[in-house]
């Protein structure tokens, strides 16, 4: 099957692939950004979102195996 620009279907999936591209990306850029020797800013933070949003981080922490995290969003949430 051949890259064809004009192509819905062509556009649909690059624009996929850009996004998967981008989220690879952020998933790096969290992972070196929030360092273990960060994790009491972490935690402070944690208890300022709102608690709806406390599963998704969960989950998404979980998918980035950054368990140390999910324990700190774990705890957050049973405060909540």
């Amino acid at each position: 099957m051949s890259n064809n620009p004009s192509n819905p279907l062509d556009k649909l999936f690059g624009a996929i692939q850009n996004v998967n591209d981008a989220s690879e990306r952020v998933d790096q850029y969290v992972r070196k950004s929030l360092p273990l020797s960060e994790m009491d800013s972490f935690r402070e933070k944690c208890k300022t979102l709102d608690r709806e949003t406390l599963p998704w981080y969960l989950e998404y922490f979980e998918e980035l195996e950054m368990y140390e995290h999910c324990a700190v969003v774990k705890e957050t949430m049973e405060m909540a």
